[in-house]
């Protein structure tokens, strides 16, 4: 179940921008962003996923982006059906 069903993808990135300090301002940033949100089957559940791990030491050394694509990656393994 969603924990808000009308997150958008748009929605994601500002909020991927705030948190993570990603620079938005790039359209090929946003496009690789959008990109990979496709495959993500729940937004809602995946920004809960952001907000309790982003500050997880595992990510500490990386840039925003790069602890987006790991996010990304970690959220995909952890909800496999």
């Amino acid at each position: 179940m969603s924990h808000n069903p009308t997150i958008t993808a748009n929605d994601v990135i500002k909020y991927l921008g705030t948190v993570l300090n990603i620079d938005t301002n790039s359209k090929l940033t946003i496009a690789d962003i959008t990109e990979d949100l496709k495959n993500i089957h729940d937004l809602g559940l995946f920004r809960v996923f952001i907000k309790q791990n982003f500050m997880n030491k595992k990510y500490q050394y990386f840039t925003g982006y790069q602890k987006f694509l790991i996010l990304v990656k970690d959220f995909k393994e952890q909800m496999k059906p």
